[in-house]
């Protein structure tokens, strides 16, 4: 629970702080624990929209353990892709530190598993610890991180793009003959 305070109410002391130790073995352990969590708020808020819907199920209390466990394993899988693409584009920019980076999105990932399910204000929360830890690990200028920030979403953007316009290229082409 520190840990998770600090990140989030002092995401740069805290960034400057965790790439003093080695390793990822805690960053990872935190990143599953905080998944548990996720996974618990989720079955949480699932017996209760359950009960107040009218669709309570016995078939809800006993999927809680298998929601919970996959919300670690889920936390995990995301911190891992999330800091290979988000690497990627701090490497173009010319930031180094691997190790920096995965410490970064793992230990974002405790507030988010609290807030991040709310809309909008969890994404926006998420950009903050992003940025505050690109910032400080890194040695980037604001500029630059704002830069390595919008960077994955507008080349994911352009590639929807792209696969939209060649599957609505495609289907017309099969409507016409």
């Amino acid at each position: 629970m520190q840990t998770t305070k600090k990140v989030s109410f002092d995401p740069v002391e805290f960034y400057r702080l965790s790439d003093r130790y080695e390793g990822l073995k805690f960053p990872l352990k935190y990143t599953f624990v905080s998944g548990l969590i996720m996974g618990l708020i989720f079955s949480i808020l699932t017996i209760i929209g359950g009960i107040l819907g009218g669709d309570f199920s016995v078939t809800t209390i006993i999927s809680s353990p298998v929601t919970i466990l996959t919300g670690g394993l889920f936390m995990v899988s995301m911190v891992a892709s999330t800091t290979l693409i988000q690497h990627l584009f701090i490497k173009l920019m010319g930031g180094s530190n691997w190790r920096g980076t995965a410490k970064i999105i793992s230990y974002a990932s405790g507030p988010t598993a609290l807030v991040g399910w709310i809309p909008l204000l969890g994404q926006i929360f998420i950009l903050y610890l992003y940025y505050n830890g690109i910032k400080t690990v890194h040695g980037f200028s604001k500029k630059k991180a704002i830069i390595v920030l919008v960077l994955p979403y507008l080349a994911i953007g352009i590639l929807i793009v792209l696969v939209s316009v060649l599957l609505g290229g495609l289907l017309f082409s099969m409507l016409l003959g």
